[in-house]
């Protein structure tokens, strides 16, 4: 490939320039990427805060990961849902009732339970 090359004279220095014939290709922070992926972030929000397109980044995901935005954020994403958990436990067990009882009725398939009397046309919280 030819390159073109410009000279510049100025009073002080000589300036070199050389013209590629081609754009640059756009780096991209991953580490920024999988951060913001373990943090629930979506491709899209992904790409405006490292200020590219949204298919730029999945092409340089593909080119460094060999996969998918999509396949890609389920890996950093699961590590955020890990981590996310891993600070719940923590809370629940320091004590937090609060907690306890959503940790309780998601992993534990336990609920508040209303009872109806139809006697009395009562109703009451069932203790769980």
């Amino acid at each position: 490939m030819k390159q073109k090359t410009e000279q510049a004279d100025s009073t002080t220095q000589r300036v070199k320039r050389v013209k590629t014939g081609g754009t640059q290709p756009i780096v991209i922070d991953y580490a920024i990427a999988e951060n913001a992926a373990k943090i629930m972030c979506t491709g899209e929000e992904i790409a405006g805060l490292l200020d590219v397109d949204y298919d730029t980044l999945g092409a340089r995901i593909k080119e460094k990961y060999g996969t998918s935005v999509s396949e890609w954020l389920k890996k950093y994403q699961a590590h955020g849902r890990a981590s996310l958990r891993r600070s719940q436990f923590m809370v629940a067990t320091k004590g937090n009732p609060a907690m306890l009882i959503w940790l309780g009725k998601q992993h534990l398939n336990q609920s508040d339970k209303t009872e109806y009397n139809p006697v009395g046309d009562t109703f009451y919280e069932a203790d769980i």
